[in-house]
C-alpha cells in the first residue's frame, strides 16, 4: 500500500521536522472508532483461540473478558497477538489517510510500502511478520503497588544517598542512616548468584560508599522469579503440610535451591490472598485504604521488559524480515523506515504506554556512524547499558518527576541528557516513531488491559537504492545531546583516528597486551584509548583474538591498518584467523583469558607491558603516568586508580581499591589484588620470571590474574623489602586523575571466579611465604566465624597443627574448642576472649576491617592494636 500525490499539509511539513528532530510524533484520531472496534474484536478470538502459535513461555487461556484469566503472580504481562489479514479493518488501517500523510511526509511520496500480514494458518506461522499486538495485562492489585513501589526507591536511591549520613552538630561526625533494599539491589543479586557468585562477592559488588550489604543481606533476599508450576507445587505442599515451614522448604529445595523460610512463607501468604473467596472480578484494580498507600499509576510506571525486569527493555525495532545477526548501519535498511504504534484502546498515563527517550535517535545516529556497522543485537545490548549509566548518573529523569515546563525544555538542559516519557492517548491515535529511536515496555498499573497494534513502514527498493532514507541522513547531521565518561575521544572510529608524531626512541618502547574474546561491543572505545595516549615514545599494540564469533575480528583488522596508518605497531592474530600464525580452525574452541594474555604478551616485543582488557578504556595520560614508574621500580607491578564504566556499579569496592595508602598496597596483600590487573604496567621481565599466567579452561572459575599477583610477590617482596624498595605500586589520582575506565558487569571474566578459589589461593600464598618464616612457628587466629574456619580448614595440616587458639570478642563464641569433623586427625583448637590471648604469639586475622564486635569493645581494629603487633610482620590482616 502507498500514497497517491496529493497537497501536503502544514501540519504533515510539521510532522516531518518533529521526527527528525525527536523522533516521535503523535497522530490523534488516526484510526476511525469502527475500524479499532473490528481490530480489537479479532484480537479479542486471536487471544483466547491464536491463529499463529505464541513463543514460550507466554501465559495461555487469557480472555479480555474474564479477568480471572489474566496473568497474575509471576507471569508475564504482555501476550504477543499476531493477526491475520481479515474483513477490511487492517486494509483500512493501512490506509488511514492521516497515516499516509505523514508518511508522505517523512519517507517521501510513493517511497514506501506498508505490508499485510500473510498467516499460513495450517502451520500456525506468520513470516515475516509485519504487525503484531501486544497485549498487556494489568500488574493487578497489591502488585501493582509493590512494583511501583519498588521502582520509585531504585530513582529515589540518589536522593537518599545525601539522606544516609547526617552530622551530628556537636561532633561533627557522620553516622550512616538506615539503607533501604530496593529492586535494583534485587536485580543484582540475582544476576549475580545466577552467574554463580558467592554471597561474599556478591555483598562487596552491590554495596556502595554509603550502603554496605553484607552477604546475609544478599541471601535474605535473593529469590528467582517464581514459575506457575513452582506455585502450584507450593500450594499442594502447604495444603499437605499447613504451616510447617520448614517441611515445605525442605520439600520444594529441589526445585527451589536456596529458598528461604521467610521467602517460602510470603509467597505461600500471596498467593492465598490472591484466592481468598472474599476476592470479587473487581480484584484487579488497585483498592489501598490510606492516602499514603494510594497508588497514582501516572507517576509510579516504570520501564520493563517483557519478563518485567525494571530498565532491561530499552532496544530498537528490527523490522519484519530483518535478522538480529544482520548489521545496522548509518545508511539504515529498506526494512526500517517509521515505527507505527496503534492504540486500540484508551491508554492513560500509567497504563503501560511505550516508554521512550526523545532525541535518542541522535544517540543511535552517531554510534553507528562512528562504528560503521553494529549487529542489532549488539545495538540492543548498547542501548541498554547507555540508558543504565545515564540513569545511574541522574542524567535521565521520569517526566513525572519533572513539572511540565523542565519536561518541555529538557532537551535545552545541560544537567540531564534527556527525559524518559510515555505515550498516551486515545483509541485510534498512531504514534510514529523513528527507526533509531530507543524505546521500551513499561508497567501497566491501571485496571484496564492494553491493546496496540505495532507495525513497521518499509522504504521502496528503488526509492532506497536511488535516494537512501532522507530521514537518516538528517538526523546524522544532528549533534547528539548527550554527555558520557569517554567524550575525551574524538571519535571511536579507526578511520577518524589521527597520525601521531614520530615516536622518542629514547623513551622505553610499550606494547599494550589487549586480550579479546568477543568484545565486538567494546572494543573501539578500548582501541581508539590507545590512540589518544599522549606518551611520546614507540607504542605497541598487541591483539590476540580468542575465537571471537561476534564480529571482532573484522573490527580488529580494521583497527591494525588504523594504527598502522597513525604510526603505532600493531600485531594482532586470532585461533580463528586463517592467515595467523596461530591458526588452529575455523571453529576453533575459547582457549580461556590466561591462555590469551599469553599469546599477547609472546608475541609482543616492547620493554614495557601495559595490561588492557578489551572492555576498558585507558585515560589520555595512563601510560605518561605509569612509564616513568615501571622504569625506576623494574621489579613493581605499577597499578593505577580507575573509576567504574558506566559509574555507580560496586561504588564501595572502587572506593576501597582507590584509597589504600602505599603502605597498605602491601599490607592488604592477602586479602586480595590491591592493584587491579586491568591497570596493571611492569617489565618485561616481571612476566618473564613470572612465568606468564595460568592457562585454565574457560568458566572453571581459576584466578589468573591474583596467582600471577602471588607469585610476583613470591619473587621479588622480600627482596625489595630489604631494599627498601616497593613491590606494588599505583599511579594516578582518585577520584579525579584515574588512568582507567574499567567496565564492569556480571558476566566479566574476572568477576567469575568463586570466593573458595580465591580463599585457597590466599591461603597457599600466606602459608607458602608467611608461615614458613622463623617468627610464625606458632600462631594465633583472630576470629571463630565461618572466615576464620575456612582459612584454618584450607591450610595444610601441619600448618593447622601451628594454630595456638581462635580469638573473638563475641563471648558466645568463646570459652570453647573448635574441631572440624571432616578432617579428624585435626586437634582441637581453643576458642579464647580477646582479652586473654597470649601475648608474644603472631597474629592473621580473619576478620573483615571496620567490622563491629557485638559487645562495647569497639571496632576491629581497635582491638587488635591493643595487641602490640607489627603490621606486615607480625599481624596480618587475611579478610
Amino acid at each position: 500500500t502507498h500514497a497517491r500525490a496529493r497537497p501536503i499539509s502544514p501540519r504533515a511539513m510539521s510532522l516531518r521536522d518533529e521526527f527528525i528532530r525527536h523522533g516521535v510524533v503523535v497522530i490523534p484520531g488516526a484510526v476511525p472508532g469502527d475500524v479499532v472496534e473490528r481490530c480489537v474484536a479479532q484480537l479479542a478470538r486471536d487471544l483466547e483461540h491464536p491463529v499463529v502459535q505464541p513463543e514460550s513461555g507466554t501465559p495461555r487461556g487469557a480472555s479480555l473478558s474474564d479477568p480471572s484469566t489474566w496473568p497474575s503472580g509471576t507471569a508475564r504481562r504482555v501476550i504477543e497477538v499476531v493477526a491475520a489479514e481479515e474483513g477490511t479493518h487492517w486494509r483500512d488501517v493501512r490506509e488511514s489517510p492521516k497515516l499516509r500523510e505523514a508518511l508522505d511526509m517523512i519517507l517521501g511520496e510513493d517511497a514506501w510500502t506498508v505490508e499485510a500480514n500473510v498467516v499460513d494458518a495450517e502451520r500456525g506461522i506468520c513470516e515475516p511478520r509485519h504487525w503484531y499486538c501486544p497485549v498487556t495485562f494489568p500488574e493487578g492489585n497489591e502488585e501493582a503497588k509493590a512494583a511501583a513501589l519498588k521502582a520509585k526507591a531504585i530513582v529515589a536511591r540518589a536522593e537518599q544517598s545525601e539522606k544516609r549520613r547526617k552530622v551530628s552538630g556537636a561532633s561533627g561526625l557522620c553516622t550512616p542512616a538506615p539503607a533501604h533494599w530496593t529492586e535494583c539491589d534485587s536485580g543484582n543479586v540475582r544476576e549475580l548468584r545466577e552467574s554463580g557468585h558467592d554471597w561474599e562477592d556478591i555483598a562487596k559488588m552491590i554495596s556502595t560508599s554509603e550502603t554496605i550489604w553484607t552477604a546475609n543481606d544478599c541471601k535474605a533476599h535473593y529469590e528467582p522469579a517464581w514459575a506457575p508450576e513452582h506455585d502450584a507445587q507450593l500450594m499442594a505442599l502447604v495444603q499437605a503440610y499447613g504451616e510447617k515451614w520448614q517441611t515445605i522448604a525442605n520439600a520444594i529445595s529441589s526445585q527451589r535451591p536456596g529458598c528461604t523460610k521467610a521467602q517460602i512463607r510470603g509467597r505461600a501468604m500471596m498467593l492465598l490472598d490472591e484466592r481468598s473467596p472474599n476476592m470479587t472480578d473487581d480484584a484487579h484494580n488497585v483498592s489501598v485504604v490510606g492516602p499514603t498507600n494510594v497508588l497514582d499509576p501516572g507517576t509510579s510506571w516504570h520501564p520493563v521488559n517483557r519478563r518485567r525486569m525494571l530498565n532491561r527493555g530499552w532496544h530498537l525495532d528490527i523490522g519484519a524480515g530483518f535478522d538480529t545477526d544482520w548489521m545496522r548501519t548509518p545508511e539504515g535498511h529498506p526494512f526500517q523506515g517509521a515505527i507505527i504504534l496503534l492504540f486500540l484502546t484508551d491508554c492513560a498515563p500509567g497504563g503501560g504506554g511505550t516508554a521512550f527517550i526523545k532525541g535518542s535517535h541522535r544517540w543511535v545516529a552517531s554510534y553507528l556512524r562512528k562504528k560503521g556497522g553494529v549487529s542489532h543485537q549488539n545495538v540492543n545490548a548498547w542501548a541498554i547499558d547507555l540508558v543504565g549509566e545515564l540513569s545511574s548518573k541522574g542524567r535521565l529523569p521520569l517526566s513525572y518527576e519533572m513539572d511540565k515546563h523542565e519536561a518541555e525544555n529538557a532537551m535545552s538542559r545541560d544537567d540531564i541528557d534527556g527525559v524518559i516519557e510515555q505515550v498516551s492517548g486515545q483509541a485510534g491515535t498512531i504514534v510514529l516513531l523513528h527507526p533509531w529511536l530507543i524505546h521500551s515496555g513499561t508497567s501497566n498499573l491501571t485496571a484496564d488491559v492494553r491493546l496496540l497494534a505495532n507495525g513497521m513502514a518499509r522504504v521502496k527498493q528503488e526509492s532506497f537504492d536511488a535516494h537512501g532514507i532522507s530521514v537518516l541522513k538528517e538526523v546524522q547531521a544532528l549533534e547528539p545531546k548527550l554527555k558520557r565518561e569517554t567524550d575525551f575521544l574524538p571519535s571511536t572510529c579507526p578511520d577518524d583516528q589521527v597520525k601521531r608524531a614520530p615516536p622518542d626512541n629514547r623513551l622505553p618502547k610499550v606494547s599494550v597486551i589487549c586480550p579479546v574474546h568477543n568484545a565486538a561491543r567494546w572494543i573501539d572505545e578500548t582501541l581508539a584509548s590507545v590512540c589518544m595516549q599522549t606518551y611520546t615514545g614507540p607504542i605497541e599494540v598487541s591483539i590476540f583474538d580468542d575465537s571471537s564469533s561476534d564480529g571482532s575480528a573484522s573490527i580488529i583488522r580494521r583497527w591494525a591498518k588504523a594504527f598502522a596508518r597513525i604510526g603505532i605497531k600493531c600485531v594482532a592474530n586470532g585461533s580463528r584467523w586463517v592467515e595467523s600464525a596461530n591458526f588452529v580452525k575455523e571453529d576453533a574452541p575459547n582457549q580461556g583469558i590466561g591462555f590469551c594474555r599469553n599469546r599477547c604478551i609472546g608475541q609482543s616485543t616492547g620493554e614495557i607491558l601495559v595490561f588492557l582488557d578489551s572492555d576498558d578504556v585507558m585515560m589520555p595520560n595512563r601510560m605518561e603516568l605509569q612509564v616513568p614508574l615501571a622504569v625506576e621500580h623494574p621489579t613493581a607491578i605499577i597499578g593505577g586508580c580507575w573509576k567504574r564504566y558506566p559509574s555507580g556499579s560496586t561504588e564501595h569496592y572502587e572506593a576501597w581499591a582507590n584509597m589504600m595508602t602505599r603502605n597498605e598496597l602491601h599490607f592488604e596483600q592477602f586479602r586480595e589484588c590491591t592493584v587491579l590487573l586491568p591497570t596493571w604496567c611492569m617489565t618485561r621481565s616481571i612476566a618473564d620470571a613470572v612465568g606468564g599466567f595460568v592457562e585454565a579452561a574457560p568458566g572453571s572459575g581459576e584466578a589468573e590474574d591474583l596467582i600471577f599477583f602471588h607469585r610476583h610477590l613470591e619473587l621479588h617482596y622480600d627482596a625489595n623489602l630489604a631494599a627498601n624498595k616497593p613491590s606494588l605500586l599505583r599511579a594516578g589520582e582518585y577520584p579525579d586523575n584515574p588512568v582507567l575506565l574499567y567496565r564492569w558487569s556480571p558476566q566479566s571474566a574476572s568477576a567469575r571466579c568463586s570466593r573458595r578459589r580465591l580463599l585457597q589461593v590466599r591461603a597457599e600464598a600466606f602459608e607458602k611465604r608467611i608461615l614458613s618464616t622463623e617468627g610464625w612457628s606458632k600462631f594465633i587466629i583472630w576470629g571463630a566465624g565461618r572466615d576464620a574456619k575456612n582459612f584454618m580448614n584450607e591450610l595444610s595440616p601441619a600448618a593447622r597443627a601451628r594454630v595456638q587458639a581462635m580469638i573473638d570478642i563475641d563471648p558466645r563464641k568463646t570459652g570453647r574448642q573448635y574441631s572440624n569433623s571432616q578432617v579428624p586427625e585435626q586437634a582441637p583448637v581453643p576458642i579464647l576472649h580477646f582479652s586473654k590471648v597470649p601475648r608474644g604469639l603472631p597474629v592473621v586475622v580473619c576478620v573483615a576491617k571496620r567490622r563491629k564486635g557485638s559487645g562495647e569493645e569497639g571496632d576491629l581494629e581497635s582491638n587488635v592494636d591493643t595487641l602490640g603487633l607489627i603490621e606486615g610482620q607480625t599481624l596480618w590482616y587475611f579478610n
